[in-house]
């Protein structure tokens, strides 16, 4: 069993972590889970994390946004190698990407037709308003209320991390979403030889 420490910038980050986790059955136990609420506080911490990672696994989970790439954002933040027991991973563009990425359970989620679901989530400039415009579409008046923004001083609704939080660990499919997510599938490859070489580490 590998005991790992989780950081993300909200809830649905830290769940979509936990489906990823889970899917290894047996393999992981989350330690601790950190909500960084938002990227400021995870990149003044990086390389606190990565000094950490030297005596327990890690794992982190950014959103790209607007920076150029994940491998230039992970080289900018760290300015260091990684530690062999640190899993820094960076969403493309944001962590809504992937979710859309299961575009029927989304879809049926939010209440819209599936063919409104975009089929190449990666590469969308604002995902997070991309899924507040598919949302303001849907049947469901209620889901509306929690998760579209009420003011122009609100980027999103005052529920919007605790639907989107149910969505993944009720219906989100990972398998589906990989298909169609790039970014999703790395960072699950990822997590799969990190798995393994933790177990050639540790000697098992």
């Amino acid at each position: 069993m590998i005991h790992i420490n989780c950081v993300s910038e909200d809830e649905p980050s830290l769940a979509v972590m936990q489906k990823m986790l889970d899917k290894f059955t047996g393999c992981f136990s989350i330690s601790q889970r950190t909500n960084a609420h938002g990227f400021a506080r995870i990149r003044s911490r990086i390389k606190a994390y990565n000094n950490a990672a030297a005596f327990a696994p890690y794992f982190i989970i950014t959103d790209l946004d607007k920076n150029e790439c994940a491998p230039t954002l992970i080289r900018d933040w760290l300015g260091e190698p990684p530690n062999k027991n640190m899993l820094f991973r960076v969403a493309e563009r944001e962590i809504e990407s992937w979710l859309m990425a299961d575009r029927k359970n989304f879809a049926k989620f939010i209440g819209v037709s599936y063919e409104k679901i975009p089929f190449r989530p990666d590469e969308i400039k604002d995902p997070k308003g991309t899924l507040i415009s598919l949302v303001k579409k849907s049947r469901n008046k209620a889901l509306q209320t929690d998760m579209v923004p009420k003011n122009n001083s609100a980027s999103i609704g005052p529920y919007y991390n605790a639907q989107l939080r149910n969505f993944i660990l009720s219906s989100w499919d990972i398998q589906t979403a990989m298909g169609n997510s790039p970014s999703l599938l790395k960072a699950y490859l990822a997590l799969q030889k990190f798995a393994a070489e933790q177990v050639v580490g540790s000697g098992e």
